[in-house]
């Protein structure tokens, strides 16, 4: 699956495989995410108990439309599918 988290001032929006939905908690961009660093997956110091894998992470310097999103989902799905 494809998951996508942005933010502006507005809120914040999840998309999951291209379709996404607009969720108004944020009022601004989390202090964390600005900072010089960041971890992914969860705190270092939490025990992870999961079996998860995360196999592409990508940082755009703006937020993507939801368009842009739902392009970028169908683009990687047709690449999966023809390395097949």
């Amino acid at each position: 699956h494809q998951i996508v988290w942005t933010w502006d001032r507005e809120g914040a929006e999840l998309y999951v495989d291209g379709a996404g939905t607009r969720r108004k908690y944020l009022q601004a961009a989390p202090e964390t995410m600005i900072a010089e660093s960041f971890t992914v997956g969860g705190p270092y110091f939490i025990e992870n108990k999961t079996l998860t894998a995360l196999d592409e992470l990508y940082i755009f310097s703006r937020k993507l439309t939801g368009q842009e999103i739902l392009q970028l989902y169908r683009t990687e799905l047709i690449e999966s599918v023809m390395q097949r």
